[in-house]
């Protein structure tokens, strides 16, 4: 609060107006009795009144001009995931290299696959000639792009098999046959768990991203014939964990607070002939009530989905025992369960944001000191060297303290304290 005496700052906005803005207090009569200045680049109110009105309005703004509550949002994003899947499948394959009749099996959740190798094995074969001249035999070998692309696809094939496979095969004259066996049982179980956390004051919106931009593609043009003036247009979207909160401390220690909570992560192309990205996303949007440091769930999911098919030759694949020759069987099963909790901490002086601060200061503290036993923490040593101030250390008992025997202490400094325990 500024007297009526003195100068008030010049600045101007445009059109040579003052930068402030003005309140006028009027008297019963209709006479103005004072002018209030608010001036926000410099955070100070300029009133021009009477004394006894500049101490009604001191007292005023006293009680106003107190330190806002903080609020601490913490939130933990808990997903559990077990994928299993099982396959079992025979092929066969009956046929005459001088182009008889022949009989095969193949199905899609089975490899590799037998056709693709009996292809590559017949274009090799045909590719081979053999000629015998007075006693005297001679293999010709003949090169061509049929022949060395099957065998690139059966190549392929066997080495992107996953589980176990066995099979046999021969050459009977001009009839050849085979078969193979795939068997494969997997489970993957995930444990992510993320806890995203950000400070701000009573009422404010605050706004937090770890994650990346990832560019997307929104759309291209070709032109006939002209490729010249082709263009493609990318927007870039951000992938990550994305917190936006709003809370609002109400009497008796209950916040009012809207959340909007995203988890987001790139899974993949669509296939391998089409690049565009698929996006995995978590989204959670409220408003809700909870009570200071309460831990509150808001959100979740449990999806369960199982998936069978079975693949089979009609009628050969319904006999009893031998039908399992002539069929293929897979069975998939994804289990996830998500959960998303929330912790608001009001922080109401000076005292509760240092409690915060050494808590998590602690932790990290205590994460490296357990990494390296007897050398002294690197983030001592960037507080120490790079702020100049003292680390702040919790007090005993909190993990990660001083008295920690396999966390060193750090190196005393001008400005490093040890602290006192209370």
């Amino acid at each position: 609060v500024q007297p009526v005496q003195q100068a008030a700052p010049q600045s101007s906005g445009s059109g040579g107006q003052p930068n402030a803005q003005n309140a006028a207090v009027t008297t019963q009569g209709g006479r103005t009795a004072a002018v209030v200045t608010r001036f926000q680049g410099a955070n100070a109110i300029v009133i021009a009144a009477p004394a006894d009105i500049q101490r009604q309005l001191t007292e005023v703004i006293r009680q106003l001009d107190t330190r806002r509550e903080q609020v601490l949002i913490e939130a933990i994003v808990a997903e559990v995931s077990d994928q299993t899947v099982s396959r079992l499948g025979a092929q066969f394959l009956l046929g005459n290299l001088s182009g008889g009749a022949f009989a095969a099996s193949t199905y899609t959740n089975t490899a590799p696959s037998l056709l693709t190798i009996a292809g590559a094995v017949g274009a090799r074969e045909l590719a081979t000639t053999t000629t015998t001249i007075n006693g005297n035999t001679t293999t010709t070998t003949t090169n061509n792009t049929v022949s060395d692309t099957l065998a690139q696809s059966a190549v392929s094939s066997i080495l992107g098999t996953t589980g176990g496979f066995a099979g046999w095969g021969g050459k009977i004259g001009d009839t050849i046959f085979g078969a193979i066996i795939n068997a494969v049982k997997s489970d993957n179980t995930s444990n992510l768990l993320q806890v995203p956390h950000i400070i701000t004051l009573d009422n404010q919106q605050a706004h937090s991203l770890v994650g990346q931009e990832v560019p997307v593609t929104t759309g291209q043009a070709l032109s006939p014939g002209n490729f010249d003036n082709a263009f493609r247009t990318v927007q870039r979207q951000n992938v990550g964990i994305q917190l936006d909160v709003k809370p609002q401390v109400n009497t008796g220690g209950s916040l009012k607070m809207y959340l909007r909570l995203e988890v987001s992560s790139v899974a993949g192309p669509v296939s391998s002939d089409n690049s565009e990205l698929i996006f995995n996303k978590r989204a959670f949007e409220n408003t809700f009530t909870v009570d200071d440091g309460a831990i509150t769930v808001i959100g979740g999911l449990l999806d369960d989905n199982e998936r069978r098919t079975i693949e089979k030759i009609p009628f050969l694949g319904d006999i009893p025992v031998v039908g399992n020759l002539f069929r293929s069987k897979a069975k998939s099963r994804t289990k996830t369960n998500l959960m998303v909790f929330i912790r608001p901490t009001i922080l109401r002086n000076a005292e509760d944001s240092r409690r915060v601060t050494e808590q998590r200061y602690g932790y990290l503290r205590a994460s490296q000191g357990y990494a390296e036993p007897g050398a002294e923490p690197s983030i001592d040593q960037l507080v120490r060297d790079y702020l100049n101030a003292a680390p702040p250390i919790p007090r005993a008992p909190l993990p990660g303290n001083i008295e920690d025997p396999n966390i060193a202490a750090p190196l005393q400094g001008a400005k490093t304290i040890r602290p006192e325990r209370k």
